[in-house]
């Protein structure tokens, strides 16, 4: 999204929610954190706009978690950001539909940097999605990412697959 889009979509919420004073926006959509220079101006700017009106924002973020380093973590809790994962179950299933393009796992390292994450939001949901391929391991998936410390499950099934 550019940035235009993204702040005339701001401004449009805020003019057209006429007497809704508590707004939610959500980000989701590719990989938001490639835009992270983006959500550090929009959210600032969104929230003065809704402060302006007598509004507020609460903000909702769906991410990968491959670009959450400490930095944007502890940043994305001082502006009240909550985000959930995108962890479509265990390594081989979650790897077969989203490794690096080099061919590494992304699974291992949103595990290895989860830790990190939930000391920032303890709360840690997922948005999975279900493959042909994984729905008989659907339980184990589930069994297997609460174990590791995720704490809500929205499940669908994956667009676009047979």
């Amino acid at each position: 999204m550019s940035d235009e889009v993204a702040f005339a979509a701001v401004d449009f919420l805020i003019q057209t929610s006429r007497n809704i004073k508590e707004l939610t926006i959500l980000l989701f959509g590719g990989e938001l954190m490639m835009r992270f220079d983006l959500i550090q101006r929009i959210i600032p700017y969104a929230n003065k706009k809704a402060a302006e009106a007598g509004k507020t924002i609460s903000w909702d973020m769906t991410t990968n978690g491959t670009l959450i380093d400490e930095e944007r973590a502890k940043w994305m809790v001082e502006h009240k950001v909550k985000y959930l994962l995108s962890l479509d179950g265990a390594k081989e299933d979650h790897d077969r539909y989203r490794k690096f393009p080099d061919g590494r796992s992304s699974y291992e390292l949103i595990m290895e940097r989860l830790p990190m994450m939930k000391s920032y939001q303890p709360w840690m949901g997922t948005k999975m999605s279900v493959t042909p391929e994984s729905t008989l391991r659907l339980r184990d998936n589930l069994y297997e990412l609460w174990k590791n410390g995720i704490n809500q499950f929205i499940i669908g099934y994956a667009h676009g697959l047979d």
